[in-house]
């Protein structure tokens, strides 16, 4: 009989002992949990930043390859991606024939590309 009242303190010990057991490794999954959030935050601020950065190298460089365009080059390609405005409707307010129109355009982001690449 002593034996059985000695299995009850044995089990509530041995649950007692699972239960900090799991608590425990809850609480370092949890922990790092946070730390891999908090990394992630800090790396998308980071990577933000540097995203941030390219685009204003970017832009500084547009702005200084539009300078090498003429200047028929650049009211041609700011009618078309700045207005959105169609090649026909180019044509009229240029006074140039459509296919005039496409070379300007085209020949202009061309040089725009070389610039960018160099």
């Amino acid at each position: 009989m002593s034996d059985l009242n000695n299995i009850r303190p044995y089990l509530l010990v041995s649950l007692r002992h699972k239960i900090l057991n799991t608590a425990k490794k809850n609480q370092k999954v949890e922990h790092k949990e946070i730390n891999d959030s908090f990394v992630s935050e800090q790396s998308s601020i980071e990577d933000g930043m540097i995203q941030s950065e390219f685009n204003l190298e970017l832009k500084n460089r547009l702005k200084l390859g539009l300078e090498i365009l003429s200047s028929r080059q650049k009211e041609a390609i700011f009618l078309r991606y700045h207005n959105g405005m169609e090649y026909d409707d180019i044509c009229d307010i240029m006074d140039i024939g459509y296919q005039s129109v496409r070379n300007l355009i085209s020949s202009g982001i061309k040089k725009l590309q070389k610039h960018l690449k160099s």
